[in-house]
């Protein structure tokens, strides 16, 4: 069993919420020497409609082990966990398995732009409320790739800014000099976010592509 608190600390991130019987259990899970057993993911996936989401926050765990202090072979189990999990995710993940949608200020729910302001990273957001400037009007949307077992959260999104040619700055796309084309005819995809990069790595690494290509407002349009 493991004795790092700083360790078991992070595996709570597991679970989502502070349940020490659950955090301890996926923990003796991800360092047994025996490895995870295939009874282990079959009933996660029928007795828990997040089960997408733990594995993907197991393999974030997986991905700090070496920051907790952990032995040469409680690193080995964990990596191979890690890719016990990996293996197992991979086949879900072909093309016809994802959904691809606009993300619509107000009309979704406030848990969906609390988490993209969590993982943008090139443009932060202030507030919640600045995703209303970058979705919320005829000329600044936002489209998600989801995945079909995981349907109520972005894998990957965009922010398009409809504009009259080619914007030299950001700060005319997003902010208070903010300028909104009449009648645009470019596509400025400003940026693109991966949300689950540990989750995600080694099981679909072309989804970049595919949330991009995907986009109804390509045909036509520059960009």
């Amino acid at each position: 069993m493991m004795k790092q608190r700083a360790f078991y600390v992070a595996a709570q991130e597991v679970v989502s919420r502070s349940d020490d019987d659950r955090a301890a259990e996926f923990l003796n899970i991800m360092t047994s020497p025996a490895g995870i057993p295939q009874s282990f993911f079959s009933g996660l996936k029928k007795n828990n409609v997040g089960w997408m989401d733990d594995l993907f926050a197991m393999r974030r765990v997986a991905a700090k082990g070496k920051k907790f202090g952990l032995s040469e072979e409680e690193q080995r189990c964990l990596r191979w966990a890690d890719e016990v999990i990996q293996n197992f995710l991979k086949p879900m993940f072909v093309k016809n398995a994802f959904n691809f949608s606009q993300i619509i200020w107000g009309q979704e729910d406030e848990s969906v732009f609390q988490y993209i302001q969590r993982h943008e990273i090139v443009h932060p957001f202030q507030n919640v409320d600045d995703f209303k400037e970058r979705a919320g009007t005829e000329d600044r949307l936002c489209f998600a790739l989801s995945h079909k077992e995981r349907p109520y959260l972005p894998l990957i999104y965009v922010v398009v800014a409809l504009t009259r040619g080619f914007e030299g700055s950001i700060s005319n796309i997003i902010g208070p000099e903010a300028r909104h084309a009449n009648n645009p005819d470019t596509a400025t995809l400003y940026s693109i976010d991966n949300c689950e990069v540990e989750g995600l790595k080694g099981v679909a690494n072309k989804l970049n592509t595919m949330v991009t290509s995907k986009n109804p407002l390509y045909s036509g349009i520059k960009i």
